[in-house]
């Protein structure tokens, strides 16, 4: 089975001060090729939606502050639009059964923006759709600051389960193959 990375939200509108190194430590992952394809969420945040109803919040309006970072951008397979928290929608849905040859996959990575929000609704509707997400902690981060990133991953591995959040400082090809048999081993 393919190792796919599902990475959220890496957009302009996130970067901050509160993000800036989970970007670079997510260039540093990719460089590293260790991934057979890699599907980027990309966040539009329409008029009317809910996050502007319901929180007021009208950011991520614009091409620029919607763009994903181009060094993140370069690296990607597919580029999924969305305007909710999950990237799994139904065109997240085609592109995975793509890469299986019409199979879904038995697990995904998962990391990107914000944590809290849509890492979390992404990571918890795989999981509902029977797809392993394993969340690599130390690639996602959360713009609203690092109690919300570490919060939200303490409260993940309730739902999803504490062995398929992963908090390793680096990830290698070993570390990933580790964590590849690891679900072997568990699933058989």
């Amino acid at each position: 089975m393919d190792n796919i990375l599902i990475l959220i939200d890496m957009q302009n509108g996130f970067i901050n001060e509160n993000t800036e190194d989970v970007k670079n430590r997510i260039c540093k992952l990719l460089d590293q090729n260790l991934f057979d394809s890699v599907i980027l969420t990309k966040y539009k945040n329409k008029p009317g939606s809910s996050v502007e109803k319901l929180l007021g919040w009208k950011k991520l309006r614009t091409e620029l502050s919607q763009a994903i970072v181009p060094e993140i951008k370069e690296h990607a397979n597919y580029v999924i639009e969305k305007g909710t928290y999950s990237g799994y929608n139904q065109k997240m849905k085609e592109v995975l059964e793509k890469i299986g040859n019409g199979i879904m996959p038995s697990h995904v990575f998962v990391a990107g923006l914000d944590t809290d929000s849509c890492v979390f609704a992404t990571a918890l509707d795989l999981f509902e759709d029977g797809i392993r997400p394993i969340v690599l902690g130390n690639y996602c981060g959360s713009s609203g600051g690092e109690s919300y990133h570490l919060a939200a991953l303490k409260t993940l591995e309730r739902p999803i389960g504490r062995n398929n959040v992963v908090m390793n400082k680096k990830i290698n090809k070993q570390d990933l193959d580790n964590i590849v048999n690891d679900l072997d081993v568990k699933e058989k």
